[in-house]
């Protein structure tokens, strides 16, 4: 069965009955993710597609560009008019020396390549870096007419500069550009590419060997010239990435960039309103990326910090796994196996540079299957064991010169080439651009520009020096830190694969982002030509549902209908909740339901309870420990501090939210997914408020009826919602668009059961159980609440929120939140006339913290 066959998906942590046109299915990464690519899987060979990844071919041109001179200069070392001509040798501090210079040029360029990605586009970042490259080309290509040596090297300097714009622009191009379902292995590719320069170098160096005088290495040089003067005339013809037009005021051409190259020219695409839902929600429009001096966004969280340590950490991993020794200096080691000749060495280079291509190409096909993290933590443990390989086969060598062990080194060289290769390659180019966000993602990428060349100013210098007091014990170092990377890598580096970028934010606002990372979840998956509701019952509860809301059914009739329809299969002992409250959690959030048919559900939902239980085998039957039929409102219970998942037209994402709303307003942002969904920002807080509304009408409704311990349950749901709503600060716009989604939900339970929340103060009654809601206060910016007395509820708490209503009720208008400003006023005022009401009919006036603590309760 093919994926696009597969019609819907909803995310679920347990389902006891399934029809059998169904299956579960384990998934790891966004439920999101996966349900549009059930719904809507692209297709890899269509005209679109296709020029699409000749877009994305430009960003890979930049790695061929940094490739060349990798093998280049290798190669120019094994050549002996080369080293003539500048009085130079392949090993030593002169071959560390004029090699580091390239390396020295990328550390200089680390302030400048944030503001040439950021400030003009990832276009701009490309062009210029390749410009550069081309001025460095001319300086060092002209070297021959006096032998210096040190034009040669500011040559060098110029490439690592230029380089270092580039190599960051381009990958950022390809993953930002791609379409998702394919980012993972087009961006895999990208790094490959890295390998098509060094094997035209290779070639290059080869060939003109059979040249005479300075022409042997003149022409590699010049030939250097190629691709960055490709970028610079066709980067002008290419679509720029979407989301660096959307935050950039642009958004009308990032919504058609997205619909023709994503949505294959639809508008309407499933992942075109996934990624605009996300770019709304995620993409800070005033952030750090808008001001060129400005790093505070790579430091300021804990999330942040940990991106930017795996972004640095997994760049420098990838130049200290002993692979720089056998790209720079593979002269240098083939001399202590023996291979002293410059055809042998060359031919040997030519040979390793595709060899390894070849790997690279089967290993990014792998990156979405096998994952991230099995890749490179499986590569780094092979590149150890072979590291042990080499080293023995070395050893004897030096002890013997058999050339049995000359033959054996010459081999292990080329299977740790297939492991680096295929498990550390792709990654180079996809780990450390997925693990940054948007507003980090260039400034954070020359940070990964600063660890590659610091780390390759370690191999410059260190290498050939240890080659040449050592030899062969040099790769001893290479067994224990190989070993080391791994270990490193298993802790602390997460998953990232079946993710868009966007949902990478709750992987590392996760208190584990690794553990987190590897979350399972279940699928169910409909086979089915049509919607996965189309069973008779269904279709006869949404016909119900349908007359309740349109006054043509009344909620009692509403009621027994539903009963009625689902009685057989009770009685057959099939546990059916799921289905028709997910129905009536989505007529809840339809935005054309009205506040009339929220108080008709309720009154429906307390008929049902009125009714007869089902028995079964002479006993109540039971769904989660609550009986059919006089339990059903407090089924929400066991769900009571579940996500509200996101929302499609088609589905619920998420089992646990079947009664969420029928009680509970979630109340926490990270939880509800924002962004996981394919509707807008706007259509979401939307859903979140008529599901606040409902449950605030429901609380009202049921709180006579409900036991204690279930009443204290109810509680810490209206808890949480107004702590999470006013006692947050409004300062940075991240924390505005927050407080554009919970003030209106958490002003439903004032505005509907005002007199409730203040009786609940009036008797300080307490949050029970665990307190682990006090990490979920603040949201995912890090900040501290507003709120520091006691747990619970407290007519202290209730003046702290009256003054916190007041403050919100005077916000002025900012930028481009006007519209999510004007919504979070609106709503503080009528929640602070809900206050006011309930204070004049209790014969109180509140006026603030202080008042409170004068009059105490």
């Amino acid at each position: 069965m093919t994926m696009d066959e597969k019609y819907a998906s909803q995310g679920v942590e347990k389902v006891d009955t399934l029809d059998s046109n169904e299956h579960l299915e384990t998934i790891e990464g966004s439920t999101a993710f996966n349900d549009a690519l059930l719904r809507e899987h692209p297709t890899l060979l269509s005209p679109t597609t296709l020029l699409l990844f000749g877009c994305t071919l430009l960003g890979c041109l930049c790695q061929t560009m940094n490739g060349y001179d990798g093998s280049l200069l290798n190669g120019l070392l094994a050549n002996p008019q080369f080293k003539t001509f500048f009085h130079g040798s392949n090993d030593g501090i002169w071959a560390g020396l004029v090699s580091a210079m390239y390396q020295i040029g990328g550390v200089v360029a680390l302030p400048f390549v944030g503001p040439a990605i950021d400030t003009w586009g990832r276009r701009y970042g490309m062009f210029i870096g390749a410009f550069i490259i081309m001025v460095g080309t001319i300086v060092s290509g002209t070297t021959f007419t006096d032998g210096n040596v040190k034009q040669f090297m500011g040559g060098r300097f110029l490439l690592g500069f230029g380089v270092s714009i580039a190599s960051s622009a381009g990958p950022i191009y390809v993953v930002e550009m791609s379409h998702p379902a394919y980012r993972g292995k087009a961006t895999a590719y990208c790094n490959c590419f890295w390998f098509t320069g060094s094997i035209i170098a290779a070639g290059a160096v080869r060939g003109a060997l059979n040249l005479s005088g300075n022409s042997s290495w003149l022409v590699p040089v010049w030939i250097q010239m190629a691709c960055p003067l490709v970028i610079c005339l066709f980067v002008w013809f290419i679509p720029e990435s979407p989301r660096w037009l959307y935050v950039n005021n642009k958004q009308d051409t990032a919504c058609a960039t997205l619909a023709k190259w994503h949505g294959q020219g639809n508008a309407d695409s499933a992942w075109v309103k996934l990624q605009l839902a996300e770019y709304e929600e995620c993409l800070n429009m005033d952030g750090a990326d808008k001001r060129y001096w400005d790093y505070s966004a790579l430091f300021k969280k804990r999330s942040s910090r940990y991106r930017l340590a795996c972004n640095c950490a997994f760049s420098c991993f990838g130049q200290w796994a002993g692979n720089a020794v056998l790209t720079y200096f593979i002269a240098a080691v083939l001399d202590t196996a023996g291979y002293t000749q410059a055809i042998d060495q060359t031919n040997i280079n030519l040979g390793y540079a595709c060899f390894q291509f070849v790997f690279a190409l089967i290993g990014s096909a792998f990156v979405d299957k096998i994952g991230r993290r099995k890749l490179m933590i499986g590569a780094m443990t092979g590149c150890a064991i072979v590291w042990v390989g080499m080293t023995t086969a070395s050893g004897l060598f030096k002890e013997t010169e058999n050339s049995a062990a000359a033959k054996a080194t010459v081999a292990m060289i080329f299977m740790f080439g297939a492991v680096f290769s295929f498990g550390i390659t792709p990654l180079q180019a996809l780990f450390p651009v997925e693990v940054l966000s948007f507003e980090m993602r260039a400034k954070g990428m020359a940070f990964s520009s600063l660890s590659v060349n610091a780390g390759g100013l370690i191999n410059q210098f260190a290498w050939p020096v240890s080659l040449s007091s050592i030899g062969w014990k040099t790769y001893i170092i290479f067994i224990a830190w190989c070993t080391a990377q791994a270990i490193i890598m298993y802790f602390f580096f997460p998953e990232t694969r079946n993710r868009t970028l966007e949902e990478l934010d709750a992987i590392f606002e996760a208190p584990n982002p690794v553990k987190k990372s590897l979350e399972k979840k279940q699928v169910i998956v409909s086979e089915q030509n049509g919607n996965a509701w189309n069973r008779l019952e269904e279709q006869k509860t949404i016909s119900i549902i349908q007359g309740l809301l349109d006054g043509t059914v009344e909620p009692e009739t509403a009621a027994h209908d539903i009963a009625s329809t689902y009685h057989p299969r009770l009685l057959k002992g099939e546990k059916i909740s799921y289905y028709p409250f997910t129905l009536l959690s989505l007529a809840i959030i339809h935005p054309a339901t009205t506040f009339k048919n929220f108080e008709d559900i309720v009154q429906m939902l307390m008929h049902v309870s009125k009714l007869p239980d089902i028995i079964v085998n002479g006993e109540p039957f039971k769904e989660n420990y609550r009986t059919y039929w006089h339990d059903i409102p407090e089924f929400s219970f066991e769900f009571s501090q579940t996500a509200l998942c996101a929302f499609s037209s088609f589905f619920l994402h998420s089992l646990k939210f079947l009664l969420t709303c029928f009680i509970t307003v979630v109340n926490t942002i990270e939880n509800i997914g924002l962004g996981h969904c394919t509707v807008t920002w706007h259509e979401q807080a939307q859903q979140y408020l008529s599901a606040s509304t409902f449950a605030s009408l429901y609380l009202r409704a049921l709180s006579p009826t409900l036991s204690p311990v279930e009443f204290k349950s109810m509680q810490t749901e209206a808890l949480l919602s107004l702590s999470n709503a006013l006692e947050v600060s409004t300062d940075s716009f991240p924390q505005l668009r927050r407080a554009g989604l919970y003030i209106p939900a958490a002003s439903a339970y004032l505005i509907h059961s005002a007199p409730l929340i203040w009786s609940l103060c009036k008797t300080k009654e307490r949050y029970q159980g665990n307190k682990v809601w006090k990490e979920w206060i603040g949201g995912s910016d890090g900040s501290e609440p507003l709120w520091t007395g006691d747990d619970g509820f407290s007519v202290q708490r209730w003046g702290v929120w009256k003054e916190r209503l007041g403050d919100l009720a005077g916000l002025k208008r900012r930028g481009f939140a006007g519209r999510v400003v004007d919504g979070i006023v609106m709503h503080a005022r009528m929640a602070g006339r809900a206050m006011d009401e309930v204070e004049l009919e209790y014969g109180v006036a509140l006026d603030g913290v202080s008042c409170l603590y004068e009059h105490g309760d």
